[in-house]
This record gives C-alpha cells, structure tokens and sequence, in this order.
C-alpha cells in the first residue's frame, strides 16, 4: 500500500472514532456491559495507538501484532480485567481497532455479534456521508 492511501486510511480512522456512531457504540456497550462508561482506545492497523490521553497499553498492541483479529475477541490485560477487541474492518481492508478497556465481564457471543454488526453499520455510514461531503464539495460552487 502506498504512504498516500495508509495516510489516507489513518485520517479516515481518525475521524470514525470521533463520529457520533462510535459515542453511542459507547454508551451502548457500557449499558451491555453494566459499566458507567466504558474506557475505549483506538489502533491503527499497525497497532499503533491513535494518540489519546490515557495510558496506552504495550501488551495489548503485542497481542494484536501477534494475532490480527477478523472478528470481536474477549482477552485479559496484564492487571487481569476484561478487555475486548474490534476490527474496524470492510472486506478484506482493516482500517484499525477498537479496544474496550476493563471491563467488568466478558462479552458473551451474543452480544459480540451484535457490537459487532454496529460497528460494520457505523462504518457504512460513516464511509457514505464523508462521500457525499466530498460530491457536495465537488459540486458546490
């Protein structure tokens, strides 16, 4: 892939986290979960985190180098609480990760089904207003 579409890709990943779609995947997911508010971090396809304010967690990038998911996965960080991981993925093009950080349960399949199928939805939407932003930009004068 050339440094112009991995810029491209980061930039795209960049503005989905900071969507509207993924703040109401948060409170949905902290509803599921039972948390007040579910913690997430945000990684790009090379595992690097996207900068953030809180702590990044260098065994958690490890863990994904290690294994690139395809689908949600429940693991355990090293302090031992629940963490979960979602490929933020169309096809076979995986724009990053995101990652809810401890938790006080696993997700079950179900409700991984679920979070997943949201994320694909957010994504769609996402992709199809920022290219009807850029047709409008096109066709305004």
């Amino acid at each position: 892939m050339s440094e112009y579409n991995k810029k491209k890709d980061k930039g795209f990943l960049k503005k989905f986290c900071k969507s509207g779609s993924i703040a109401r995947l948060k409170q949905v997911f902290s509803d599921i979960m039972g948390s007040k508010r579910t913690k997430c971090m945000f990684m790009y396809p090379d595992c690097t985190p996207i900068k953030s304010n809180q702590k990044t967690h260098p065994e958690i990038a490890k863990a994904l180098r290690r294994k690139l998911l395809e689908a949600v996965e429940n693991f355990t960080c090293l302090c031992g609480k629940y963490c979960i991981a979602i490929p933020v993925k169309q096809g076979d093009k995986v724009y990053g990760y995101i990652i809810g950080l401890h938790m006080k349960q696993p997700l079950d399949k179900t409700n991984a089904v679920f979070v997943k199928i949201y994320v694909d939805l957010a994504l769609k939407e996402f992709q199809k207003e920022q290219e009807l932003t850029k047709l409008y930009d096109t066709i305004r004068p």
